[in-house]
């Protein structure tokens, strides 16, 4: 068939004047030389290779700089290998890297990636081809028309052979071994079409400008194949229908690559990898062809999708793949000239990929597949138009309701999907199918969060109040609805007795950008409250009620905090169950990733949700006595349940135990770590809160500056190295901020003042600072992890006298938040609730370790009653308050039980639990002085 194919080529190319030449002789260029110094670089790397990305001249980096937008942590615009950077980017801002596992190419000579005077000598683009072909397509007009037409031609005979096939396939009058000989057929056609066209460009290099005309020509002939735009029901979406008819018509709607998705189902690997090769390189040279590829994929994708079903153990995997040009579009459809073009083409339709990333979700099957393609291409082209500030501002301007709408949708379906629900089998059989998901899923999380993040902080930057205040209402008003339906969901599980835990929280943790946005003030109790009387109305104090009680329910279905499915933990402590060595080392490396998802600041989930929770407790103002899903109230009750067990005589459940242990860790995250405040709002603090511009000095700018000092402080002496440099504290502390460049800006007013801002300098403290640690910068680790931090603290300061406790060294409650300051009044000025705390420390036959949770609240409670003399903190209600606190704490059972706690302890425990050793001498300490008083 090949012989022929080309046989029919030189039919249609044939030149009567040179009857003797065939094509390949008409086609090809003669003057090579003109050639040199074209097109683009293309250079692949190997891994370890270094590559740049020219701050300077990347278009994507000088829009963001002209926006005042800070780019996401790894997010490149521009790659250049490093011979063609040497050669034209002499002072120029840089960032150098070292290639991994990506399919990074040198992108010199590309227009649309950077700015053409900086091509290096040998990559001069396209533009002089362009006018060569041209010239020559006068010359040889007839040849190239004839090229067109058999092009045309073939494509009309492969898309009636695609339009027939599919027919039949659909109306099952086709049995599978025709079919799979018809298939090949096809692949046959469309391998033959390709391959020629790369030919072509082979022979002819300034051909490349005119192989994208074709494809965007209309097929002539009748075809049965139409597409039909409907409005959707309820909806102001229009979807676009494929329609295969018996009948054909001449469609002039269609042009050739709209055909191309539209059957793409039939195209095997093959011809995949060589039509995106080619699609490719057609991309670099015609931005026509470039915008209207986008426009067509966006339209089409959805029947675009391949099957290649695959078992993995019994499991479905990747049950169908989009084709891989589809990455083409990630990385052309952050350019204007394409959105814009987007846009005024399609409407509303732009939000396609959302769309069906929705239904995807929705009917996917739980798999081990540790990456889904489908999921990981549409959330990068439906995503990757909110990082731009002048892109959102056309997206808020034209379609505020279906853009806000669709992303809380897509919130509420990951709320159901990435998630858990017990079955009666072991959990050798369920945990590692939940983490696989959850692993899956998590890019989709962290983009879902951050388009949240990358509207209010647009919002913003556009600095446009009045469409900010025609945006406000619409997030808030789709955040209660979301609230609502997820509450609805909740119950409807709660009426069927289904325990339910949930691995996404993005449909609630986005609320402290809402309140930043609305009140642009660093947060406290009354702004918090200002921002829900000014945007929350509710019919009467129930509604509110109800309301509220529904945040509560949600977020404690998170895993991290559901107690009906204390999954977290019982993830953490799978590994002891296994047998097999290498299902636990590889369980291990699934459970760190999974953590990393949980805690880590590229994901952020943490810091929103910490952030999130502390607000609903702070604008709760029921009693938690009342609402069985407060976290004081859940602890009480999970703490009191584990005492009558003991009673009993029965065994403590280890995940039981560790929950209780990790509820009451959750209160210490909330009102005393600063990390999440700084991640929640990193690059944007200013931002939000303008009170940090001050020229003067203010609460605020102090705050700021004291948090990341002490975090600096911390992160230098958790390290063993005798010598540290600015790189090495910068790495040390991203581990735990988002954004670094706040950490370079504070750092040398904790160092030696013979310190220079020279990076190359070796950083050495304060000899006040050597020895100080403030562990409350660090809570987002895991417990043990702090555990064993603190004492290797303390065996390199042993003749120290701070205090080595997970608060850590001169706490206080006036370097805290104002939110933190006011939650942790809050909880802990309640005297019925300490009263409880100190009955529960006070039970017989409880282990020391068995109220480890008990103890430390304790301890905060202490902290608490020393910052009473800063009076400023305090109002006179609440140091009335206190004064009854410190008589609740004057039992003489509670000072009998600290007398000798420590003595209760096994050598074991004495080596592991070393900070519960110090805070129990520290409250025994405090317990004494106000038994004289």
């Amino acid at each position: 068939m090949s012989l022929r194919f080309d046989q029919m080529l030189n039919f249609a190319t044939f030149d009567e004047r040179d009857p003797h030449m065939i094509v390949s002789e008409r086609l090809q260029y003669q003057d090579i030389e003109n050639l040199k110094q074209q097109g683009t670089c293309g250079r692949g790397f190997d891994n370890g290779e270094i590559y740049y990305e020219c701050l300077d001249c990347s278009p994507i980096r000088q829009e963001l700089k002209n926006t005042n937008k800070v780019a996401e942590n790894g997010q490149i615009y521009l790659v250049l290998c490093e011979d063609c950077f040497l050669m034209k980017h002499k002072n120029h801002r840089f960032v150098k890297s070292e290639s991994g596992s990506s399919d990074f190419k040198c992108q010199c000579g590309q227009s649309c990636f950077m700015d053409k005077q900086f091509f290096c000598s040998y990559h001069q683009g396209y533009d002089k081809l362009k006018d060569i072909f041209e010239n020559e397509q006068k010359q040889n007009e007839k040849l190239w028309n004839g090229v067109e037409q058999f092009f045309l031609d073939f494509f009309h005979l492969l898309f009636e052979n695609m339009c027939e096939l599919h027919l039949k396939k659909s109306q099952k009058k086709i049995k599978q071994e025709q079919l799979g000989i018809k298939t090949e057929r096809i692949n046959l056609i469309v391998e033959l079409i390709f391959k020629k066209i790369n030919e072509i460009i082979e022979l002819n290099p300034p051909s490349i400008h005119f192989i994208p005309t074709i494809l965007l020509k209309q097929l002539k002939k009748p075809i049965q194949l139409e597409l039909i735009q409907e409005k959707e029901k309820d909806s102001t979406d229009d979807k676009w229908i494929r329609k295969i008819n018996k009948g054909k018509k001449i469609n002039n709607q269609l042009n050739i690559l709209d055909y191309i998705f539209l059957l793409y189902e039939f195209i095997n690997n093959q011809n995949d990898k060589l039509i995106n090769d080619t699609f490719r390189a057609l991309m670099k040279v015609n931005e026509s062809f470039r915008q209207r590829f986008c426009e067509s994929f966006i339209r089409n994708f959805r029947y675009s999708l391949r099957e290649q079903n695959a078992s993995i153990e019994n499991y479905i995997a990747n049950e169908k793949y989009l084709p891989a040009c589809s990455f083409l579009i990630v990385e052309y459809i952050c350019f204007n000239d394409i959105f814009n073009h987007l846009v005024d083409s399609l409407g509303v339709v732009i939000f396609e990929p959302i769309n069906f990333l929705i239904e995807y979700i929705q009917k996917k099957q739980r798999s081990i597949a540790e990456l889904d393609y489908v999921q990981y291409i549409l959330l990068n082209i439906a995503f990757e138009m909110f990082r731009f500030v002048n892109q959102l501002k056309t997206l808020l301007q034209r379609f505020p309701n279906e853009l806000i709408s669709k992303l809380h949708l897509l919130s509420f379906t990951l709320f159901k999907s990435n998630s858990f629900e017990p079955t009666n089998e072991e959990p050798h059989q369920y945990i590692p199918l939940f983490v696989f998901t959850l692993l899956q899923y998590r890019q989709l999380e962290k983009h879902v969060l951050y388009c949240y993040i990358n509207i209010c902080e647009g919002l913003l930057l556009i600095n446009d109040e009045q469409l900010t205040n025609k945006i406000l209402p619409i997030l808030i008003q789709n955040f209660k609805q979301t609230v609502n339906k997820a509450r609805q969901f909740l119950d409807q599980k709660t009426q069927k007795q289904s325990a339910f835990c949930t691995a996404s929280i993005t449909l609630i943790s986005h609320l402290p950008l809402l309140v930043a946005l609305s009140e642009r003030k660093i947060f406290s109790k009354e702004v918090i409250s200002n921002f829900f009387k000014k945007n929350f109305e509710f019919e009467n104090e129930q509604t509110k009620q109800e309301f509220f009680d529904s945040l509560h329910i949600i977020a404690r279905s998170f895993q991290t905090f559901t107690q009906d499915i204390d999954l977290y933990s019982l993830i953490l402590l799978y590994p002891e169950y296994l047998q097999n060595q290498q299902e636990k080392n590889f369980f291990e490396a699934l459970r760190k990733s999974y953590q990393s998802f949980l805690f880590s600041n590229n994901y952020r989930v943490y810091d929103f949700l910490n952030l999130t929770y502390s607000i609903v407790l702070l604008e709760d103002k029921q009693d938690y006595k009342k609402n069985r899903k407060h976290i004081l109230n859940q602890y009480l009750q999970e703490y009191l349940s584990q005492a009558r067990q003991l009673n009993q005589g029965s065994q403590i459940n280890p995940v039981k135990s560790q929950s209780i242990n990790h509820i009451s860790f959750t209160f210490y995250q909330q009102i005393a770590d600063s990390m999440p405040f700084f991640n929640v709002f990193a690059n944007s603090h200013q931002l939000y809160f303008p009170e940090l511009t001050a020229t003067e000095n203010n609460e605020a700018k102090i705050l700021v500056q004291k948090n990341i000092e002490e975090f600096i402080i911390t992160n230098i002496n958790s390290q063993k190295n005798s010598k540290m440099y600015i790189k090495d504290v910068l790495q040390v502390c991203s581990q735990q901020i988002y954004e670094t460049d706040i950490v370079k800006k504070y750092i040398y007013g904790i160092c030696q003042k013979n310190q220079s801002q020279d990076e190359s300098q070796e950083i050495i403290l304060l000899d006040e600072y050597k020895q100080k640690f403030y562990t409350r910068h660090l809570l987002r680790q895991e417990f043990f992890e702090i555990i064993e931090t603190l004492k290797s603290v303390k065996d390199r300061f042993q003749d120290s006298k701070e205090e080595y406790t997970f608060l850590g060294s001169d706490f206080n409650l006036k370097n805290l938040f104002p939110y933190q300051r006011d939650l942790y009044k809050k909880m802990f000025l309640n005297e019925c609730y300490v009263d409880q705390l100190v009955k529960l420390n006070c039970i017989q036959n409880m282990k020391i370790v068995q109220i480890q949770s008990v103890i430390y609240q304790i301890y905060i409670i202490i902290k608490l009653i020393k910052s009473k003399d800063e009076f400023e903190l305090f109002s006179e209600e609440e140091q009335t308050k206190i004064q009854k606190i410190i008589e609740i704490l004057k039992r003489d059972k509670l000072l009998q039980f600290y007398s000798s706690a420590n003595s209760k302890l096994n050598a074991r425990e004495k080596l592991v639990l070393y900070d519960l050793i110090e805070m129990n001498n520290q409250i025994y300490k405090y317990l004494q002085e106000i038994s004289v008083n």
